[in-house]
């Protein structure tokens, strides 16, 4: 009866997570090179946030705007429209992730040298899975 329970703790009745690596890159087993667990996830998140909407043929409202934004002037109302973006996107496309939370910013220091970057930080974890809170930080 004991070891019953401890089975039940030790056992996984999840199914394993596989997929295609992103960026698409040429490896061993061609230009599709396969992902697993968490790393599916990180690469189907890295798409969809990367992916401008409109951009996808059939699936218009797929992606974000973050791209566009790229060199718009710093405001509290884009911040809070990229971070709402990325959340609706999120909770609409990838359905094996509970959101913790999406931080987007701006590096303060290069508005004078005309650099502009955003940095997106998505914090989530795989639902079904016993892991830790997985982070996910993009330089766009």
């Amino acid at each position: 009866m004991i070891n019953e329970d401890i089975n039940l703790l030790t056992t996984s009745n999840t199914k394993k997570l596989h997929g295609i690596a992103f960026p698409v890159v040429e490896g061993l087993g061609g230009f599709f090179t396969r992902s697993e667990g968490a790393e599916t996830i990180m690469s189907g998140l890295k798409q969809l946030v990367l992916t401008s909407k409109g951009e996808r043929a059939m699936r218009p409202d797929f992606g974000t705007n973050l791209r566009a934004a790229v060199f718009e002037p710093y405001t509290q109302e884009l911040k809070a429209s990229l971070e709402n973006d990325i959340q609706a996107a999120v909770l609409k496309y990838e359905p094996r992730v509970d959101l913790s939370s999406i931080n987007v910013s701006w590096d303060e220091s290069s508005k004078s040298s005309g650099y502009n970057q955003i940095y997106v930080r998505i914090k989530f974890t795989i639902l079904g899975e016993i892991l830790d809170e997985q982070t996910l930080d993009l330089i766009v």
